[in-house]
């Protein structure tokens, strides 16, 4: 009955109680009082702050994009999205029906009013745009990496461009607002230009990409002047990575002086994006293809030979330019990666060429007449010569790399490598591969007749050989084999002579590399040389040592210095020196003996009675005994 009557009385007081309702125009008539009251006494309204460049960076460096994984980022943006939706009451429809809600400013003024309340608070409506635009850009970036193989995704790759730059666009459009600061509108000003430029980019209009990036690029030069240094930081790194685009544009927008040589600049230029090195590797082969066009012969071996196929016109002045190519990679992994690339190119080079000498000696069983057979043949011999040349250069770069490991093992990545320190096997067998290219090299058809060439080759030879010694030298030092070590490191800096001595006569300038080489070899051997020299005499001191206690061990019986070997000629005689005799005593500890000599004198009871007696069988027995006899 307490409980009904308590009940009653709460719902009576309810309904007693009336009801306050707020609807949009009562807000707004609520904050345009307090705006203007807040003008009349002469208060500033505070500004919405919306660092575009902060979050996103953060955002990407916290999600994937640190090791290029744009699908996780783009799965980060999609949950962003939604979690912001659901805490704002601002879903598109239920689960049953689907209704699309779009931002307009009067939605996103809410941010704007609720600053004056709450002075931590996140403009959320500018956030929906903003992730949205990330969400579509790192899409397309994950379909920029799979377009490489699918042409077809290109198209796809356009259209989340599009997407990318309308998000953008509406940031820009809901930040241009008196309620936002300037620095706001000014990333998203930046921001959207540099969305927009992507996309130009991709579509190859690059007098409006150009225009774009630089109105991105100066805007982000500004604010990293006047913002603190951690900040200006990230706003420098964006206006650094937008440079190499804006040389790009103006490469392409006169054509009249493009160069494979700038392209491979602006290729290795720090800052470079995903989308510009994949438009910059798509010009270089465009370029080069154009110049193969003025290509129609080579010379090899004193023989003119005509090159008919692009592929292989290519592959040449990729060869001619590797050495300019080499010079401007700027680490050991990009100078593998270019080594790789014309190695690939060399290796269907070939595969083309075998496939023509095959449709030509099928032709020839037919009847025909096949042109040019024996200059399909040179060729093959000149591509293989390159492709043996290339793959003892790439040796040459990689056996450096292991040799500055294995001398400055901390040195590698700022001392934080974990890879184990390489040793002088490793060398040995990088070397044994580069002797193996060259005698591949010196059986290559005409090789042999041509002088100059096989002398090259022998001193190349020569060279490795003398390398290889060196480093086999090493390997033996590691196992405290001194005598071998140093005959070895002998016969290194022999070698290096005779090398040095072949590549004079060659009187090549490409030569001097290998000279420079060899000299720092002999030096080393030499010096090594010393090394393996003290520690045999350091053992020489050490065994006389042993002799001078010879004496002492010969004084003392076998039987005592059993772990010392030491052949004494008194045990081949008639009184050897085996055991000490008499034995000295040596000290037991006490121990009570027990003996059992009671035995003796005990009398034990008879057990007779208890044993089993024979019984006589009667006269039956007596009968049967005398007629069969006793068993």
């Amino acid at each position: 009955t307490l409980l009904t009557t308590t009940i009653g009385f709460w719902l009576v007081l309810v309904a007693s109680t009336p009801k306050l309702t707020l609807n949009p125009s009562s807000i707004m008539t609520i904050d345009n009082k307090e705006e203007s009251n807040n003008q009349e006494n002469g208060q500033e309204v505070e500004k919405v702050p919306l660092e575009v460049l902060l979050v996103i960076k953060n955002a990407q460096n916290q999600h994937g994009l640190r090791h290029g994984d744009y699908q996780r980022y783009r799965q980060y943006c999609s949950r962003r999205i939604r979690r912001i939706r659901k805490s704002l009451h601002f879903v598109n429809g239920n689960r049953h029906h689907f209704r699309k809600k779009e931002i307009t400013p009067e939605i996103a003024a809410k941010d704007i009013r609720l600053v004056t309340i709450l002075t931590s608070h996140v403009p959320r409506y500018l956030y929906l745009p903003l992730m949205s635009a990330e969400r579509a850009w790192s899409y397309a970036m994950e379909l920029k990496q799979l377009s490489n193989t699918e042409v077809r995704k290109r198209f796809h790759l356009i259209r989340r461009m599009k997407k990318a730059v309308h998000f953008a666009k509406i940031l820009h459009e809901l930040s241009d607002n008196d309620g936002y600061d300037a620095r706001t509108k000014l990333e998203t000003q930046a921001y959207y230009s540099w969305m927009d430029g992507n996309l130009n980019f991709e579509l190859q209009l690059w007098d409006k990409s150009y225009e774009l990036f630089t109105r991105a690029k100066t805007i982000y030069e500004q604010l990293a002047g006047i913002l603190i240094e951690s900040e200006a930081a990230t706003y420098s790194q964006r206006a650094n990575e937008v440079a190499p685009n804006i040389r790009y544009c103006l490469f392409n927008l006169d054509e009249s002086s493009a160069d494979v040589k700038e392209l491979m600049q602006l290729k290795n230029a720090p800052g470079g994006s995903d989308l510009l090195a994949a438009k910059i590797n798509q010009t270089i082969s465009q370029l080069r293809e154009k110049q193969a066009a003025t290509l129609h012969e080579v010379i090899w071996l004193g023989k003119k030979l005509p090159i008919v196929s692009e592929e292989i016109r290519v592959l040449v002045l990729h060869y001619h330019g590797l050495s300019e190519e080499l010079l401007r990679a700027s680490d050991y992994d990009s100078k593998i990666d270019i080594y790789d690339s014309i190695l690939m190119e060399c290796k269907d080079a070939l595969q083309l060429l075998k496939d023509t000498i095959k449709s030509e000696a099928t032709a020839s069983t037919k009847g025909y007449q096949p042109r040019g057979e024996s200059q399909t043949l040179d060729l093959l011999a000149y591509i293989s010569h390159l492709k043996y040349c290339i793959t003892i250069e790439r040796n040459i770069v990689m056996a450096d790399s292991l040799e500055e490991r294995m001398l400055h093992p901390t040195n590698v990545d700022g001392g934080k490598s974990k890879q184990k320190p390489p040793k002088p096997d490793d060398l040995v067998r990088l070397y044994d591969i580069a002797l193996q290219t060259l005698g591949d090299k010196l059986q290559i058809a005409g090789v042999e007749s041509d002088e100059a060439l096989a002398s090259s080759i022998m001193a190349e030879t020569q060279a490795f050989k003398a390398f290889r010694c060196y480093n086999v030298g090493l390997t033996y030092m590691v196992a405290n084999k001194w005598h071998e070590s140093m005959a070895l490191f002998e016969k290194t800096v022999s070698r290096c002579d005779d090398a040095i001595e072949r590549f004079n006569e060659s009187k090549g300038k490409r030569y001097q590399v290998y000279i420079q080489r060899l000299e720092r070899f002999t030096s080393m051997a030499r010096g090594q040389k010393c090394v393996a020299h003290a520690q045999i005499l350091s053992d020489d001191e050490q065994e006389g040592n042993a002799i001078e206690s010879a004496a002492q061990l010969e004084k003392q019986p076998l039987s005592n210095r059993l772990d010392v070997y030491y052949s004494d000629p008194s045990v081949l005689t008639d009184k050897p020196n085996l055991v000490a005799f008499p034995p000295q005593f040596e000290p037991v500890p006490c121990k009570p003996l027990f003996f059992d000599i009671a035995n003796n004198y005990v009398e034990f009871p008879s057990l007779d009675h208890r044993m089993e007696q024979k019984k006589s069988g009667g006269l039956g027995g007596l009968v049967r005994g005398w007629i069969w006899g006793k068993s």
